[in-house]
């Protein structure tokens, strides 16, 4: 597997500081041939350090401005009418992640801006659970994000509720997470977690949401979406390929293996080569409740929904650094090392598939107009004026007349 740039970094500028140690050794003791292999290890560590140092100091920059994103949160305001098709939502996954990725130098001077979006449960005055969506994003990016919305979902807004109304943050945490749960896949991240046939299955946000209200504390699922890099992509398709030449060697070869006969293999083969086919992004989810059970109970309400693959939660050793990094809205330090967080847009529109109008054990926030945009045509009523008065009325022709 290929180490990222900054792990090749660090260990070359490792390496460059042991030989010069030893080079220091060398000269202590006097001995000629140590010296001069000493010498030369030394020319090497050198090299090394000089082409490490800005690679370094590069990571060290990125990782600070990364952290130091301002990001806005969004009410994802739902209507009545938001149902949509697996293969509309993933279109809207890939326009989300486009839109979102930065171009090359942005990304190395200043990261990749996350985009996150999040499920809330709180407890209301009426001690009934409240449910609703939020959308985190650059504040630049919350019209774009809401236009690609729209081609899976044209009736929802982000952030406003009535026309004209200008777009409204909201505060990102109604409550104090004492406890936060992290998951990602099991497997290789080449076997997707939707299943062989996402558009007969239910949606797990559903479950999730339903997990939340039975739960009765408050809770919230993150999912911070990063963008991968071109990079990233051509890796994961290296790897595909690789996988399935693997099984290809296996059935030729005599072993005692189906290989790409097998009906198991073939069948992961062929849905990891659909969800391959859309662009990545790296996903951290989390959990975050005031409990570690309420935690993890929602999470296990997202895993009983698996595929070729399944989320399992990671084991987290300094959970103040996780708690406060998710009350930050910051992404772990090292965010994708293994590439199990590795996602493509149609396993995405399958984990975010929003739940219909039926669904009575979601109780979302919904509103029972929908969004009716006005045609470049239709007559509006002047500025700062409610309505057309006798005065404004225009005499039309009667075959312009419906």
């Amino acid at each position: 597997m290929t180490l990222p740039r900054p792990v090749v970094a660090m260990l070359a500028l490792t390496a460059s500081m042991t030989l010069l140690a030893i080079l220091a050794f060398a000269l202590d003791r006097g001995d000629v041939v140590a010296i001069v292999l000493a010498a030369l290890l030394a020319v090497a560590a050198v090299i090394a350090l000089v082409t490490a140092g800005p690679s370094v100091l590069v990571a060290v920059w990125r990782r600070w401005a990364r952290d130091r994103h301002v990001l806005e949160f969004y009410e994802l305001v739902l209507s009545t009418h938001d149902e949509s098709r697996l293969g509309d939502i993933a279109d809207m996954m890939e326009m989300v992640i486009g839109q979102a990725r930065t171009t090359p130098a942005r990304y190395l001077g200043f990261g990749q801006p996350p985009v996150i979006v999040q499920t809330q449960c709180m407890i209301g005055a009426s001690d009934q659970p409240e449910v609703y969506l939020q959308i985190g994003c650059m504040p630049r990016l919350a019209a774009l994000l809401e236009a690609a919305l729209h081609v899976a979902y044209p009736d929802v807004r982000l952030g406003w509720r009535e026309a004209g109304q200008e777009r409204q943050a909201t505060v990102p945490l109604s409550f104090e997470p004492r406890a936060v749960t992290r998951w990602r896949k099991s497997r290789s991240f080449i076997h997707p977690v939707m299943p062989h046939d996402p558009d007969t299955s239910t949606p797990p946000l559903r479950a999730v949401i339903a997990a939340q209200v039975a739960a009765a504390e408050p809770t919230v699922l993150r999912f911070t979406i990063v963008p991968a890099r071109e990079m990233t992509e051509r890796f994961a398709r290296r790897r595909y390929h690789r996988h399935e030449n693997q099984l290809d060697r296996a059935s030729v070869w005599g072993l005692r293996e189906a290989g790409l006969r097998g009906k198991l293999a073939s069948r992961e083969l062929t849905t990891a080569s659909l969800a391959l086919d859309h662009a990545l992004a790296h996903c951290v989810i989390e959990v975050a409740s005031t409990s570690e059970r309420a935690a993890e109970a929602v999470g296990s309400a997202l895993r009983a929904h698996r595929g070729p693959n399944r989320l399992y939660a990671e084991t987290l050793i300094r959970r103040r650094a996780a708690l406060r990094r998710f009350t930050e809205h910051r992404t772990p330090i090292l965010l994708d090392v293994t590439f199990r967080r590795l996602l493509s847009a149609q396993e995405l529109a399958f984990l975010l598939a929003l739940p219909g109008a039926e669904a009575k054990d979601a109780p979302l926030r919904r509103l029972r107009r929908p969004r009716l945009p006005a045609t470049p045509g239709a007559l509006t009523a002047p500025a700062g004026q409610e309505q057309w008065s006798t005065a404004d009325t225009i005499d039309m022709p009667m075959e312009d007349r419906c």
